[in-house]
């Protein structure tokens, strides 16, 4: 069923939209003036009108409005709705209104009257278009920035919808709904955190706020190791795996530095600069994870509000008190030693009558233990090991190919080839797999059993990497993979977050947002070495 309409109508009879992914979630919007007033405030409107006055509306980018309540909502084209407006009304400029004035006598107001408008029935019907024009297509229309996406994908996240589900309405993988709902939960804590107002200002500025920072530190190996956060698909929410307060101190840190660009990509770009910048960290910003706590990051801003300021994070239980002062002339008396407890000796034995004493036996000496030699590094520029070979008969010489590439792709200047790469060898080599085991045909009719009557898979349909790596750990002996390699595989299928390899892999191919290293791959390959050499 179509979800949406061609319409005409006038400008009069469209509104900016006040639940705008641009518009920072610090401030109120109470009207479309509000709204107005602010896109005045941050984008070049006027440049907007006057080429619109100049060239008219270009009837190839309509307006996309979504009508609720009888209110025609432009939830895509805002700036060209207020140029319009402004343009019908110079009045309602709240700066440059002589030039507004200007490029209105210019304009033919009558297209104003007459524009052709795509209406959508309900807001999640215009989802996918608009993630795609906004976070595919950059080179197109200006990108959203990270959190304003992150907005926008989990606004849809209400009370009974499942991550699937709605990742599947908006088109979107689930790995990348799940980013965006960790994001959205760390940048509220941020905001949430009692800095000082000039340091809670610039973090509320999502335009200069670089989360993108924050992210990427926290998706590092050094930082999943430091933070230790966990998401549950369940209820979409991030949860912590120690003491919250204890948690806040490398946050809180951390925040800081971002603002103060003491931690940004020109210093921290690197796997081993985010561990570096890490180890920076002094006693006070290192946390205590011995207190194993599970608490949501919903929880740990409720508890921010108890917070008068960052002193109250960093206190530490005060020192023993000292011992009292001795009186003037007279002399401390010092605790009595405690006494050592004598080791008895052994008895020696009864000599036999008639015969000398043996002598005290020599001590045995003490073997210096030989030093265990250093297994020798494996050096390498790329993510595949030079050493690994393709054994198994594939039906395809593509596999060979995959890895022969794998190994010439210097990862340091071509990491996303290197990493697109290896996911797509990681689905050719399991798909491979589980068909020589016959497994593929059992999917297949599982998979269409599950479709409605009438309904068919599309052509050329294969399995999910999830799905088929599911099925091969869980089929015990049935594949013949020896225990290094199920090991691997369950171990980081069951990792949750940015501990899971194939999350990782995911977030490299699809969220155009997702910042990695070369390092990152490495680590992906290595943990997932023993599984991909056996069935090469």
């Amino acid at each position: 069923m179509k979800s949406y309409t061609f319409k005409t109508l006038s400008v009069n009879d469209l509104q900016v939209d006040l639940k705008n992914p641009r518009l920072p979630q610090s401030r109120a919007f109470i009207d479309p003036t509000s709204v107005m007033d602010y896109l005045q405030e941050r984008e070049n409107i006027l440049e907007v009108a006057e080429s619109i006055a100049e060239n008219g509306i270009f009837p190839s980018e309509p307006l996309i409005a979504v009508e609720e309540d009888g209110i025609h909502s432009v939830i895509e084209g805002n700036r060209r709705l207020v140029a319009m407006k402004l343009l019908a009304n110079p009045s309602l400029a709240i700066k440059h209104q002589n030039k507004f004035k200007e490029a209105s006598t210019n304009a033919d107001l009558s297209e104003l009257s007459d524009l052709n408008v795509i209406v959508y029935n309900d807001r999640l019907a215009a989802a996918p278009v608009l993630i795609k024009r906004h976070t595919n297509d950059p080179a197109k229309l200006r990108p959203w920035e990270m959190i304003m996406k992150a907005h926008y994908t989990t606004s849809f996240m209400t009370a009974g919808k499942t991550l699937p589900e709605v990742a599947n309405a908006l088109s979107i993988e689930v790995s990348s709904l799940r980013s965006d709902l960790e994001t959205l939960q760390l940048y509220n804590l941020a905001l949430a955190l009692p800095f000082e107002p000039t340091i809670k200002e610039k973090i509320a500025d999502e335009n200069k706020f670089t989360l993108s920072n924050l992210v990427r530190a926290i998706a590092s190996s050094t930082g999943a190791g430091l933070f230790k956060l966990e998401f549950n698909d369940a209820d979409g929410k991030a949860y912590l795996s120690y003491d919250k307060k204890e948690f806040l101190r490398p946050f809180a840190k951390l925040i800081l530095d971002i603002v103060s660009e003491d931690f940004n990509s020109r210093i921290a770009n690197t796997a081993v600069e985010i561990e570096t910048y890490f180890n920076s960290y002094n006693e006070k910003f290192k946390p205590n994870q011995s207190l194993i706590v599970k608490e949501s990051i919903g929880d740990v801003i409720a508890y921010t509000t108890t917070l008068k300021s960052l002193d109250d994070i960093y206190t530490v239980a005060p020192p023993p008190p000292a011992p009292p002062t001795p009186a003037p002339g007279t002399t401390p008396t010092p605790n009595p030693a405690p006494k050592p407890t004598p080791t008895p000796s052994p008895a020696p034995p009864s000599p036999v009558p008639g015969t000398p004493p043996a002598p005290p036996p020599a001590p045995a000496p003490t073997p210096t233990p030989k030093p265990k030699p250093k297994p020798k590094a494996r050096k390498r520029t790329s993510i595949i090991f030079q050493d690994v070979t393709v054994v198994r008969n594939f039906s395809k010489q593509r596999v060979t190919v995959i890895v022969t590439e794998l190994k010439k792709i210097d990862a340091d200047r071509f990491k996303n080839s290197a990493g697109v790469l290896l996911r797509t060898l990681l689905d050719i080599i399991t798909h491979e797999f589980i068909k020589s085991h016959g497994e593929d045909v059992v999917m297949e009719s599982e998979a269409q059993a599950k479709l409605k009557p009438g309904q068919k898979l599309r052509d050329y349909w294969t399995p999910e990497l999830f799905a088929m790596l599911n099925r091969i750990a869980g089929g015990g002996k049935k594949f013949g993979l020896p225990s290094t390699a199920m090991s691997a595989l369950n171990k980081h299928l069951t990792m949750k977050g940015p501990h899971n390899v194939l999350f990782l892999l995911n977030e490299i191919v699809h969220n155009p947002d997702f910042i990695f290293t070369k390092q990152d791959l490495l680590d992906i390959y290595d943990k997932l070495e023993p599984y991909i050499k056996e069935v090469l």
